[in-house]
């Protein structure tokens, strides 16, 4: 999709009105389009379409208002198929970020896999009308950011006898080749020999072998170390812990975690944020096999740790305890993130819309909350402490997979991943509901969506600036 800027023209223009003008501006009545937030109007005048996105209430505008309201009326605008759009920021220009990214990601279509192509009817050519020479600059930053994100969306909408671990690799060199980072893959036999006990653990039931993707990406030593810890597992079946088949084909989503630590790499370097960064993928196929990890199994994770198996569908921690522990051992990194689609009990919390944070630090805390209302990838902050982690110990390791009841499971499963996180500070973001929403979102296609990119970024570039 090509980006320019120019006053308003082209066959669709695109206008943000709050409710208290929107009879004002658009000349039709209240019942007919209050200007409300998540409304869209669209009228033809002259052969041209002039569209109208409701922003709800004019006082106390944030970013995020803009994002979303630019995000559902391109979508709607795509629909009644307009391929050239011009955005008329108006005296919304300060928001242009905000505006374009929203477009972008608004905009992304998955193509699929159908035999017969049909024409495309996606968005070809977006034009930004109304800012100066530092919003245009704002407005290409906030679509390069949109793009960002819907690579990682493309990638995780892909089925997964197409993204096995060892693809995922593959794939992963796209975002070497864009960063200017190094990478380094382990197979399942580096995996055994250097003691990656839960990767092996995940993937010793599928044909298809687990991997360690690990990216570097140094650019000044000087710098701080910023370590990324994903999960993709690249379909989740539960193991011989079978889910039940509905809603099973989901678990394709199971690793955007993994792929958000990506586009977080790509985020960063675009937004020269001065941190040495390390990504590390931790991926693997969690299938029945007849050889796939049993429930009372112990096993033996990187670094020593040892780990009584309960439920092989609690095997997102044990490849991340694996990611956590290594990049611990070699990097010694000031922060930890890790991220995953880790638990459901997450989104009984909060539902499909915000991911789940868990810290010990309470400066980390607020900053995560205030990048998520900026970045409109929002979250919300769940507790860790005794109550949770005693429920992890194991009467014969070190530690169990899985609590004694289902209650306060994300907090568990949180806990389990404090034992791995090193020294540094550490964060870990649950992403179950946030990553793979299973409702249609408004402002962007599913079911794919990016959780954890924007967050991170915008988190990391308030930590240690541009």
């Amino acid at each position: 999709m090509e980006l320019s800027f120019a006053e308003a023209s082209g066959p669709a223009e695109l206008n943000f009105c709050p409710c208290d003008t929107a009879h004002e501006k658009t000349g039709v009545p209240k019942q007919e389009f209050s200007g409300a937030a998540g409304s869209v109007l669209i009228l033809r005048e002259a052969g041209r379409v002039v569209a109208w996105a409701g922003l709800g209430s004019s006082t106390g505008l944030k970013e995020n208002d803009l994002r979303r309201a630019s995000g559902i009326a391109i979508r709607k605008l795509i629909k009644a198929g307009q391929r050239e759009i011009c955005i008329n920021c108006g005296i919304y220009s300060g928001f242009a970020k905000a505006i374009a990214e929203g477009a972008v990601i608004g905009a992304f279509h998955f193509e699929g896999f159908k035999s017969e192509k049909k024409e495309k009817t996606g968005l070809e050519r977006l034009v930004m009308s109304g800012l100066d020479e530092q919003e245009r600059a704002w407005a290409s930053e906030g679509a390069a950011l949109g793009e960002v994100v819907n690579r990682v969306r493309e990638l995780g909408n892909q089925p997964p006898n197409i993204i096995t671990p060892a693809e995922l690799a593959v794939r992963a060199e796209q975002y070497v080749r864009r960063s200017g980072a190094t990478m380094r893959v382990w197979d399942e036999y580096e995996l055994g020999i250097e003691g990656f006990g839960g990767h092996l653990a995940v993937g010793s039931g599928s044909v298809n072998p687990p991997r360690f993707i690990l990216l570097e990406r140094e650019v000044d030593p000087s710098w701080p170390t910023v370590a990324i810890v994903g999960k993709a597992v690249t379909f989740d079946s539960g193991g011989i812990s079978i889910k039940p088949a509905k809603g099973m084909e989901e678990m394709k989503l199971d690793k955007m975690g993994g792929l958000a630590a990506l586009g977080i790499l790509d985020a960063v370097a675009l937004l020269k944020i001065p941190v040495n960064l390390v990504v590390a993928v931790c991926a693997a196929e969690n299938m029945p096999g007849n050889n796939a990890c049993r429930p009372s199994d112990v096993i033996t994770l990187y670094g020593g740790k040892t780990v009584e198996v309960l439920n092989t569908d609690a095997e997102g921690r044990l490849v991340l305890a694996d990611g956590l522990a290594y990049v611990a051992k070699r990097f010694s990194p000031s922060l930890t993130i890790d991220i995953a689609t880790l638990t459901g009990a997450c989104c009984v919390a909060l539902g499909m819309e915000r991911t789940g944070l868990f810290t010990s630090d309470d400066e980390l805390a607020s900053t995560f909350h205030e990048a998520g209302e900026a970045s409109g990838d929002r979250c919300w902050r769940l507790p860790l402490g005794r109550e949770y982690s005693k429920d992890m110990e194991s009467d014969i390791a070190d530690l169990r997979n899985s609590g004694s009841s289902r209650w306060g499971g994300a907090s568990k499963a949180a806990a389990f991943l404090e034992h791995f996180k090193g020294e540094g500070r550490w964060v870990h973001l649950d992403i179950a509901g946030s990553g793979m929403p299973d409702y249609a979102l408004p402002h962007m296609e599913g079911p794919a969506t990016g959780a954890g990119v924007l967050l991170v970024a915008e988190t990391l570039a308030k930590l240690f600036g541009r």
